[in-house]
């Protein structure tokens, strides 16, 4: 029977493969040789996908037609039903049916079996879960016999862990995916969302908070860490920030928010300042010593929603631009002197936006629009490449 060394060395070895995938064909040579095997394969299939991955030993016979197997000989399978009742990540070998008369006059032991040299299979459901299944089979020569008690209790002790390598491959893979999505995601929205550490350092900021923080118009950068033009906005900010990453033994962090003012002739910024949970999705975008998110409205960008909405009622090029200047908060009299147009003009275009939106006031249309949608940034477009916050 194998020594404890060399179980242990497996599965170090297995683990390894959770961030590096390109070791299993090392891994499984090992595992093969360790169970008394010649080659190994195992078939990986999560539910939400099509099709599976197969992993194999790296001496495996690369003529070996996956598909060829799913599609039409795993239907004619007896050892489906052999496994059916074997528990995840238990070991079980053919033992006598591999070289019983019954196994062998069927159509799979003929056609699929036999030309592949191979008799006594010791097989294992690594992992048998409903988001994700993982079947592990190792194979060796007519010539070698059946596989010892000794041989199958080896590789039940080493089979486990090989399928909570896969679990946790699969996990690691999944929230890559979500954290992909979520930069993806954050890379669209119209508003601001900086990640900070305990001490306001940003950490992360999506292009909208890029273009935020660049203005340095009542939000910035300074030294690499979240300020405000007044002393006294940037200590409400840290404190806020402090607040929510470190919650009292009482309560859980909750949210602050906050405003904060600008230059005369600008509406101020809003700002959330929100908790990231240790087990948040948010990792995914946040690095480790993320505290908290910081998410900023600018009223004023949050106005060209007026452009998605024209879209969607069909308003026609001055329409549009009657619409900008009302949601930008100006009056019938100032929209005509901006757009240089007669008031009655003014007047005639804001009466077709009332009835193709079917609204009967400007509130009602300011509401409208900004209810309507988030105002998503096309890339390559409208704020040029990603670049890292200052």
């Amino acid at each position: 029977m194998p020594r404890g060394p060399e179980l242990e060395s497996l599965i170090g070895q297995a683990y390894d493969c959770v961030l590096d995938p390109e070791g299993w064909g090392a891994l499984l040579d090992a595992c093969a040789r360790f169970a008394g095997g010649d080659t190994a394969v195992v078939y990986v299939k999560p539910r939400a996908s099509a099709a599976g991955s197969l992993l194999t030993s790296r001496d495996f016979d690369l003529s070996y037609n996956v598909s060829r197997y799913l599609s039409y000989y795993e239907q004619r399978s007896p050892l489906i039903e052999f496994y059916a009742r074997q528990p995840e990540g238990g070991a079980r070998a053919l033992g006598d049916y591999a070289f019983s008369a019954a196994y062998r006059e069927t159509e799979f032991f003929q056609d699929w079996i036999r030309p592949q040299g191979f008799a006594d299979m010791l097989g294992s459901h690594l992992v048998r879960r409903p988001q994700l299944s993982a079947w592990m089979s190792i194979r060796r020569s007519e010539q070698r016999g059946l596989y010892s008690t000794a041989e199958i209790h080896a590789a039940g002790r080493l089979l486990p862990h090989l399928g909570r390598a896969i679990k946790l491959r699969f996990r690691l893979e999944m929230e890559r995916r979500i954290a992909d999505d979520l930069r993806d995601s954050l890379e669209l929205v119209d508003f601001g969302v900086v990640i900070v550490d305990v001490s306001g350092k940003v950490l992360a900021a999506n292009r909208a908070a890029d273009t935020i923080l660049k203005a340095a118009d009542g939000l910035k950068s300074h030294a690499g860490r979240l300020a405000c033009d007044r002393p006294e906005d940037s200590s409400a900010l840290a404190t806020a920030i402090c607040a929510v990453a470190e919650p009292s033994r009482h309560r859980k962090p909750a949210p602050v928010d906050l405003s904060i003012p600008r230059k005369a002739a600008h509406r101020p910024l809003t700002a959330h300042v929100v908790p990231i949970p240790t087990s948040s999705v948010w990792k995914g975008f946040a690095p480790p010593s993320g505290v908290a998110a910081v998410f900023v409205i600018d009223p004023l960008v949050r106005c060209t929603n007026a452009d998605s909405l024209a879209e969607a009622y069909d308003l026609t090029a001055a329409e549009c631009r009657v619409l900008r200047e009302i949601v930008q908060g100006s009056g019938l009299v100032d929209t005509a002197r901006t757009l240089r147009v007669a008031v009655p003009t003014a007047r005639t275009h804001l009466q077709h936006i009332f009835e193709k939106t079917n609204v009967n006031s400007q509130a009602e249309l300011v509401r409208l629009v900004m209810n309507s949608s988030l105002q998503l940034s096309v890339p390559g477009r409208d704020r040029g490449p990603r670049k890292k916050s200052p």
